[in-house]
């Protein structure tokens, strides 16, 4: 039943219905902490998702401190190299550059971009979405050759 409310406080956000998908995701955390042990993914997918809504709103600085916790649940829950981690870890370093933390960023942009390149290769999507963000953050920090570097790793798809 949770799993099901956190999809469709999921389906909500995409929706752009942020009303409803924060009350739906607050309430799912509130009986997800009460009933499932400690650490358990479903909380941290909630917490992502939670976050994710406050990051877009414009709001990192509310999103960072969910996608942390998120981050320290799915690695004490989920095997090293899984690519839940992989998320947490970008959502943290999306809060990290959104709040001009641009060393920080790297940090956990490029731990993901690691755990991305080992378990699906460069040219998967999810990758390459890595790629993009690293090429970002590199602008955004005034290091044009770094971003550069992962510029030339994008992939160009053809229709």
């Amino acid at each position: 039943m949770l799993a099901d409310e956190t999809e469709y406080a999921r389906l909500l956000h995409r929706l752009r219905r942020d009303g409803p998908a924060e009350q739906l995701y607050q309430h799912v955390l509130s009986i997800a902490r009460q009933r499932l042990p400690a650490p358990h993914p479903l909380v941290a997918t909630v917490l992502i998702g939670l976050g994710g809504l406050r990051f877009e709103q414009g709001a990192p600085r509310a999103a960072e401190p969910l996608f942390r916790e998120a981050l320290a649940i799915r690695q004490a829950a989920l095997p090293q190299l899984h690519p839940g981690i992989a998320d947490a870890e970008q959502a943290v370093g999306a809060a990290a550059l959104a709040l001009g933390r641009y060393a920080e960023a790297d940090l956990y942009l490029q731990w993901r971009l690691h755990l991305l390149r080992a378990t699906y290769g460069d040219r998967h999507p999810r990758a390459q979405a890595a790629f993009r963000r690293l090429v970002a953050l590199y602008e955004a920090a005034g290091q044009p050759d770094r971003a550069a570097e992962f510029q030339k790793l994008l992939v160009v798809f053809r229709r």
